[in-house]
This record gives C-alpha cells, sequence and structure tokens, in this order.
C-alpha cells in the first residue's frame, strides 16, 4: 500500500509503501530549483518502538542500522507524452540515430558511451510516456473518451516502435556491440508496450464487460504481436511453462535495470569528521596527561626523589589518569555525535566524478522528551496510542539526512534529457525488529445469540514512523504506522496532521 503527500506549490512527493514482507521504502522526490547555485533540505525520520522488541543503543549499534538501510538517488526527467517524443521537435529519435552512425574505424569507446547513453535515456523517457498515456486513458469518466485515448496510444506506440527500429538499418556499418546495445533497448520497448497493452485491457475489463468489449481485442492483438517479433528476433524474454516463466522475468527485471539505471547518481562515503574526533580524543588524554604531571610535579616537591612514597603518589596518579582518559574519551564521543554525522557522501555522474551534491547522515537512539512539542503532539494524536508510549514505553530512533545539491551541475550531467525532479529512495529491513515478537495467534472468545463460538484472532506489534522534511521554502509533517506481526508487515496506515488535529478536537 503506498500513501502519496503532493504540495503543489513545491511539488514535493512523499510515499510510503511496503517492499517485501519484512522491508519498507521511504521514497522522496524533489524538484531541482534550476535558478539557485546550491538548494538545500532535510529528512528527519523517527521511528518509535515498543522496549519490548529488545532494541535499544547497547542492542542496535550504528553499524546494524547502516547493514539494514539501502539508499540510492536518482534524476527525474521533465514529464513528456508520446506525441512529443514522436514531434520532429523534439529531436530524441534525431539524436539518437545520430549516434548509430559512428565515424570510420568505429571502435571508438566514447561513441559506443555515447549511443548506449542515448539509447537507454530514449528507452527510459518513453517508459514514463507510455505511464501517463495508459493513466490519462484509466481515468477517462465515459466510455467514448476511454476508447479514444486507447486507440491513440496504439496509434503513437505502434508509429514510435516503427520509427525506432529504423535505426537498425543505420549500424549496418557499425560494430557489433553498436547492434547489441540497440536490440536491448528494442526488446525492452517491445516488452514494455506488451506489458501496458494487457495492464489496460485488464483494467478495462475490470469495469465492466461494456467497457472491455470494444478495445481490449485491440489491445490483445498489439500485446500478441510483440510477442512473436521478440520470438522471432530470438530474444530470451519470451514465456515459458517450463520453468515458470523465470527466464522471462529474469530478462524482464535485468533489462529493467539496465534501462532505469541510467539516471542513478553514483556516490561515494565516508565517515565524517574523522580528523576532528581524533582530536577531541587527544584533548581527552592530554588532560589526563595534565593531571598525571600535575600529580608528579607535586609528590616531587612535597617528597624526595626515589623513596616509597613518591613511587605510590606516581603509581596513584597514573590509575587516575588512564580513568579521567578513558572518562573523558567516552564524554567527548557521545558530544562529539551531536556535532557530527556519521557519513558524509558525495554525489556525482556516472561517467563524470564531478560533485553534484553532498549528504549527511546519522542514527541515534534519542529520549522522548527531547523531541520537538509537534512531534510529540502528532505521536500522541490518539489517547490509546499515548498510553503505548506513557506507560508501556518506547525507543525513538533518529535517522537524519541533510543534503546540499548544485542544480546547475545536476543538468549539466544530463544536458540532453531535461531533468528537473531528484528522487531519493531509502529501504529499510525490519527483520531484527521481528525477531522477539510473540506468536501473533491469540484465541478469541466471540459471544453469539445463545452461546459462544472460539475464533483466532492475530496480534500485532505497531511502529510509528514520522517523517519531517523542510527545505527553504516547504516543511511537511507526515505520520505513519506500521502494524506488523512475527511473519511480516500486515498494513501501513498514514495519519495526516491536519486529520490528527481535528480528532484532538473532537475529543475536547
Amino acid at each position: 500500500m503506498m500513501f502519496l503527500r503532493e504540495h503543489f506549490g513545491a511539488k514535493v512527493k512523499l510515499t510510503l509503501k511496503r517492499r517485501s514482507k519484512l522491508q519498507i521504502e521511504v521514497d522522496a522526490s524533489f524538484p531541482l530549483e534550476r535558478g539557485s547555485r546550491a538548494m538545500s533540505h532535510t529528512v528527519d525520520a523517527y521511528l518509535f518502538v515498543p522496549r519490548s522488541l529488545g532494541l535499544n543503543s547497547n542492542t542496535y549499534p550504528k553499524y546494524l542500522f547502516y547493514r539494514d538501510l539501502q539508499t540510492y538517488s536518482e534524476l527525474l526527467p521533465g514529464p513528456r507524452s508520446l506525441s512529443d517524443i514522436l514531434s520532429p521537435k523534439n529531436g530524441l529519435l534525431t539524436r539518437l540515430k545520430q549516434c548509430a552512425k559512428p565515424s570510420s574505424n568505429i571502435e571508438g569507446e566514447a561513441e559506443r558511451q555515447k549511443f548506449e547513453n542515448r539509447n537507454r535515456t530514449f528507452c527510459h523517457i518513453v517508459t514514463h510516456a507510455v505511464e501517463r498515456q495508459i493513466r490519462q486513458a484509466m481515468e477517462k469518466g465515459d466510455s467514448e473518451s476511454c476508447y479514444s485515448a486507447v486507440a491513440q496510444y496504439m496509434h503513437l506506440i505502434r508509429q514510435l516502435l516503427a520509427n525506432f527500429r529504423t535505426i537498425e538499418a543505420e549500424l549496418a556499418d557499425a560494430p557489433e556491440s553498436f547492434r547489441r546495445i540497440f536490440c536491448l533497448g528494442d526488446e525492452y520497448l517491445s516488452l514494455l508496450v506488451e506489458d501496458s497493452s494487457c495492464r489496460l485491457a485488464d483494467s478495462l475489463q475490470h469495469r465492466g464487460s461494456s467497457w472491455g468489449d470494444v478495445p481490449a481485442p485491440a489491445l490483445h492483438a498489439l500485446a500478441r504481436d510483440e510477442l512473436e517479433y521478440r520470438r522471432g528476433r530470438g530474444y530470451p524474454s519470451v514465456p515459458c511453462h517450463k520453468d515458470r516463466h523465470e527466464t522471462l522475468v529474469h530478462r524482464r527485471s535485468s533489462l529493467n535495470t539496465y534501462v532505469e539505471s541510467v539516471y542513478f547518481l553514483a556516490s561515494s562515503n565516508k565517515p565524517e569528521g574523522r580528523l576532528a574526533r581524533e582530536l577531541l580524543l587527544s584533548m581527552a588524554a592530554g588532560a589526563a596527561m595534565v593531571f598525571a604531571t600535575a600529580a608528579a610535579f607535586l609528590a616531587h616537591v612535597q617528597y624526595e626523589n626515589w623513596t616509597s612514597t613518591f613511587a605510590v603518589v606516581l603509581v596513584i596518579s597514573y590509575m587516575f589518569k588512564d580513568r579521567i582518559k578513558a572518562l573523558a574519551q567516552d564524554y567527548l564521543k557521545t558530544k562529539g555525535q551531536q556535532l557530527f554525522f556519521d557519513f558524509k557522501t558525495t554525489i556525482h555522474g556516472q561517467i563524470t566524478r564531478r560533485p553534484l551534491g553532498i549528504q549527511r547522515e546519522s542514527f541515534g537512539f534519542v529520549p522522548g522528551e527531547k523531541l520537538a512539542p509537534d512531534l510529540m503532539r502528532l505521536r500522541d494524536h490518539n489517547p490509546l496510542e499515548a498510553l503505548d508510549n506513557a506507560y508501556c514505553g518506547e525507543h525513538v530512533i533518529r535517522y537524519r539526512r541533510r543534503s546540499m545539491l548544485y542544480p546547475a551541475r545536476l543538468a549539466d550531467a544530463f544536458p540532453e534529457s531535461d531533468v528537473d525532479t531528484i528522487r531519493q529512495v531509502i529501504y529499510f529491513d525490519l527483520t531484527r525488529f521481528a525477531r522477539k515478537m510473540e506468536n501473533s495467534k491469540q484465541s478469541v472468545f466471540v459471544p453469539d445469540n445463545d452461546s459462544y463460538r472460539r475464533e483466532t484472532g492475530r496480534g500485532v506489534y505497531y511502529l510509528h514512523l514520522l517523517i519531517k522534511y523542510q527545505s527553504d521554502t516547504t516543511t511537511i509533517l507526515q505520520k505513519f504506522r506500521i502494524a506488523m506481526t512475527r511473519n511480516g508487515i500486515r498494513s501501513i496506515d498514514e495519519l495526516h496532521a491536519d486529520a490528527a488535529a481535528s480528532y484532538r478536537n473532537m475529543c475536547r
């Protein structure tokens, strides 16, 4: 299940959905402010975990958290329709055909890389255009306008495939690597059209027989044509019942990754403030040394050298020096965690190593009483949830991310794609959270008219997730409740901040 919050003034999108049985996915999209030299935003996530799950700062240290966390960033091009892609003014197909004609003695790696990037970029843009066309057809309220949108989709997609496949003729004198790149794009587009046509036909048929009878046969025919095309070309992405379509599914997944990763942003991270942390630790050692030196100097003044008393004082001062150093280092480490982030990540393009942005992230457990009042009000919007927090007890995990991006550099990294949005995705594995959960099945007695019946109920644990996005112009605060059992995530529910305020006013 996925929830979407779009602020039309800022075009900021935050979504949360279940990725797998024990994984959640947080998806955040932010617009690129092209007129600014640099843009910054912050994302703070607070996860309220019941104490009964046994997760705290001792049992769940930083390295385990980052082992459960996976992130990536990508750029998204501006929205385009199929008619825009086919328009000669657009020039996407024209530029792709020009790259298909490499210079003589053609094994130049730069030319091959350029053709591959443009081929993947074209397929990526077509994917979003097809999704947009299908969504428009599904949103039509009457059958006549829906049929018109479906007919337009089939006409445009057939024309686009025909124009794209003319590129193969331009590759007659190109090296084999160019033809392999074209075949990958051709196979991907064929799979895309087949899958999109079947999904559209299925959606229309679910509306009723009167909706699906007219366009469904034409959509099925389009899908069959693409299947036969791939079979005739010898592409491996064809159904095979013997292996339960494993080859088809694997091939389709690989092609999706190949195309979509063209906009992925590479990154390299390292611990932040390493030198400053070492200086803090050296200050602790210096403070301990000052104590030991002062004790030795006073002993030298008070007692004669090389006496038993002088030796005892030196030994005791050394003992205190060692403990002062350890305690001071622990204290400065704790303070240093508040001053520095855990990691500093430099974002750069896949081809160029020029920095396109910097991200800093940190993790830690925070006391509930130190959270901002607006966060606690949203957390305790419901009396039962306040009971969970105040009496049953919770630990609060905080994940912070600070981003500084350079829009001009990001746009220059993809000059032909008209990128206007950056998308950041976070995958988080909750397997460690489920290890100490009790059996979810419980007996429930339900009174009946004359007697009662015994049924099986399901007990769940609630994890509350608050996400706060903040930039110079926009602040978004969202709350999600994750219901999960030992076997996995059962549901994800969202409560808007305005809904929480309305609920509190009703209870007054």
